[in-house]
């Protein structure tokens, strides 16, 4: 008798101590409703979000007023029942792990998480939807799945698959869109792909070092553009094991340049042989993560693979037509104002794009990308 009195006196306690969890009696009373009955499993939930009010996604210090999408994922799990109130507040409780994480502005499109959830006696699409009617419509989870007990979101993780939207006119702002043009970009992105030392692609990194070897399986330009408004938007795809932080902006960057006149096509060569060589960081506000893929666990007939249905991808798409797109293309004065500093601009501007970089590394979520 004493231990429950204590347990309530610690749960009562907690949700004191912590106002961004505090949950009035009507909320704790729905929470223990939704999970009578409900089983412990290993599950991954599959989930997109527009990061433009989130500062990134991974839960930081949980103070007032840092908002991540982690933590607000968290609170609609567990008000729909699927964190206990003795697991809330702690990830670790509830063997959480994450197949990525992105840097403040940053979205996701459909990536993973993995945890010990509670599951309702119910169909899946009723959790499902008892999740959502708990998070905010920036945030939207497509599907649960059930998983492997020894599941890792990351670990399991063989290759993640990253867009990046750029307003075609920016970079071309003589041409239409056409195949030719395409397929122009594509012969600069093809010398990109492969194992290289991407030492100039980040910071602090030195050639030639295990951090800087990376190997990027894909990177090139679509055929068809991306439209918005009657605007046409190149859309470049990435995909590789692992980046590291800038990367992939860089990369964007390093197109731009040769595109606009700033370097030639021998530029991209000598970026990786070159210890010290200056490639522009393309703006954050066109990148999110598309996908991430467990081919070898899907392989595996020991448990359920992790595949998504023609169903759910049409949760993916109405996700990026309504949520994803709109916000990058609002964004259109972002992108010609970085071209206008980096490729119309001074050295000395130049230069100061690069101590400002450098400044604002300290204060960013480190990611991927």
């Amino acid at each position: 008798m004493k231990c429950e009195v204590y347990r309530q006196l610690k749960s009562l306690i907690f949700i004191n101590l912590r106002p961004h969890f505090a949950h009035n009696s009507l909320v704790i009373e729905k929470c223990n409703h939704n999970m009578e009955g409900s089983k412990k499993k290993k599950t991954a939930i599959l989930y997109a979000y527009n990061g433009s009010q989130f500062n990134g996604s991974q839960v930081q210090n949980r103070h007032e007023g840092t908002r991540t999408v982690e933590e607000v994922l968290e609170k609609g799990l567990f008000e729909s029942g699927c964190i206990s109130q003795d697991n809330y507040g702690n990830l670790s409780k509830v063997k959480w792990s994450r197949a990525s994480r992105t840097d403040k502005g940053v979205h996701a499109l459909c990536t993973v998480a993995g945890l010990r959830m509670l599951w309702a006696p119910k169909p899946d699409n009723e959790i499902i939807d008892e999740i959502n009617s708990h998070l905010p419509s920036d945030i939207r989870v497509i599907t649960i799945k059930l998983v492997a007990n020894k599941f890792n979101a990351k670990n399991n993780t063989d290759y993640r698959e990253y867009e990046y939207i750029f307003p075609f006119k920016a970079l071309f702002p003589d041409e239409e869109f056409s195949l030719d043009v395409v397929k122009r970009v594509n012969e600069m992105t093809a010398k990109i792909q492969g194992t290289h030392s991407f030492h100039n692609y980040s910071r602090d990194i030195e050639i030639n070092t295990p951090q800087a070897k990376r190997y990027v399986i894909k990177f090139e330009a679509s055929t068809e553009p991306v439209l918005y408004e009657g605007k046409p938007y190149l859309k470049f795809t990435f995909i590789g094991q692992s980046f590291i932080y800038h990367q992939i902006r860089k990369m964007v960057g390093m197109i731009a340049s040769i595109l606009l006149g700033k370097y030639n096509m021998e530029a991209i060569e000598e970026s990786f042989k070159n210890p010290k060589f200056y490639v522009p960081l393309a703006p954050a506000e066109g990148l999110y993560l598309a996908r991430v893929h467990y081919s070898k666990y899907n392989r595996k007939m020991s448990h359920r693979p992790i595949i998504i249905t023609e169903e759910e991808e049409k949760k993916i798409k109405e996700f990026f037509t309504t949520h994803i797109l709109p916000t990058i293309c609002s964004k259109d004065e972002v992108f010609r104002a970085w071209v206008d500093r980096e490729f119309r601009g001074t050295e000395q501007n130049i230069a100061n794009e690069e101590n400002k970089e450098s400044e604002s590394e300290c204060e960013d979520n480190k990611s991927d990308s």
